[in-house]
């Protein structure tokens, strides 16, 4: 043992063998973790699709701690129940862990769903260039992208990203991509084919219910990078709810402390949506916490959060006289007011109308 540990010393003195010996190990590490995925992931897998050759993939669904993409996942498998539509559930980890060992080809042949949110152009690119990889790796594949928000920053790089996703997604003619605000249609319309804008899909679920008593504030506000508010706005809300409902008032947010699996998913979602249900007022400047506020039938004041998403989707809701966008923090009173004090119910008739070709997409999946 001291003999080996004065080779390792010699060997780590000198620079250049002990280089050699750290990418010997680096080496080794990755072959013992792409054996580990293979084993663990891969057959996995494997042994659950050869088992169910009928059932559509939806992949890319989340592990990690953001609810709203949680309830986009929740929302897609009601819209699925509903249709009569089996499917089988890859999260996001699982398929990049199989693009990791260049696997992605397994899923080539099966109907594939991806799951929708706003991870689509170049703010999140390893998602991006993942959703790239499945359109090139399955080619017999039929794939749905559920609505998402895309986004290509206007720089260099984003117009060169631009293009090659339009080249990616329109060699295959059976990719269906569905946006969820104008904005990323005009973006992406006439540039990308079979290109179909609906609401995002949490806008199908119905949560109203006034059994539960409500009384003062939750608010819901980003505190990470993606946050604009600044300290004085934020100072300036917190001095408006408490003295329209002195202590009375919760923050909160839509992303939990750590990640957690998907068998948890349902609850965790229910103690957020008991939370709103529970609330006279929410002041959000978080997408889902303004969808969930209005399928709630919870009184919901917007904050324009700058990102072109937060407006968009609220296009859909306008109609709903409980749910307010404001631009500005020094509207919020005024906003307030405008609000009706009674009971608010979610009236998603027409909303649901909009999801018809959707459905259609879907069903053509079904009949295959």
């Amino acid at each position: 043992m001291i003999k080996k540990d004065n080779i390792r010393k010699m060997l780590y003195s000198n620079k250049l063998t002990k280089n050699v010996m750290l990418y010997r190990s680096y080496l080794i590490n990755e072959k013992e973790k792409r054996q580990n995925i293979y084993n663990n992931c891969y057959l996995p897998l494997k042994k659950k699709l050869s088992e169910d050759k009928n059932s559509v993939l939806l992949l890319f669904t989340p592990e990690y701690p953001n609810l709203g993409d949680h309830v986009i996942t929740l929302a897609e498998k009601k819209i699925l129940d509903d249709l009569k539509i089996g499917y089988i559930e890859v999260t996001h980890s699982q398929v990049w862990k199989l693009s990791e060992i260049n696997k992605i080809n397994l899923f080539n042949g099966r109907n594939i769903i991806i799951n929708g949110g706003g991870f689509l152009g170049t703010i999140w690119p390893k998602s991006e260039n993942t959703v790239r990889e499945i359109i090139n790796k399955c080619p017999e594949s039929r794939i749905i992208i559920f609505p998402q928000t895309i986004y290509y920053d206007n720089t260099e790089l984003g117009k060169k990203e631009f293009k090659k996703a339009v080249k990616i997604y329109n060699k295959k003619h059976n990719v269906r991509v569905f946006v969820r605000e104008h904005i990323s249609y005009e973006r992406v319309s006439g540039k990308i084919e079979n290109v179909i804008l609906v609401p995002d899909i949490v806008m199908y679920l119905n949560e109203t219910n006034w059994e539960i008593k409500r009384q003062g504030c939750l608010l819901l506000l980003r505190d990470d990078i993606e946050k604009t508010l600044r300290e004085d706005e934020k100072n300036k809300i917190l001095y408006f709810v408490q003295k329209t409902f002195g202590n009375d008032v919760i923050q909160s947010d839509m992303v939990l402390k750590n990640n957690f699996p998907v068998e948890n998913r349902d609850v965790e979602i229910e103690k957020k949506i008991h939370q709103l249900k529970s609330s006279q007022l929410v002041i959000t400047d978080r997408l889902h916490g303004m969808i969930l506020a209005a399928i709630t039938g919870t009184p919901c004041i917007v904050i324009d959060s700058k990102s072109p998403k937060m407006k968009g989707c609220y296009e859909w809701l306008k109609h709903l006289d409980y749910i307010q966008f404001s631009e500005c923090i020094d509207d919020i009173q005024s906003k307030y007011e405008l609000i009706p004090k009674e009971r608010h119910y979610y009236d998603n008739i027409d909303i649901m109308s909009k999801f018809t070709e959707l459905k259609e997409a879907l069903l053509e999946m079904k009949q295959i």
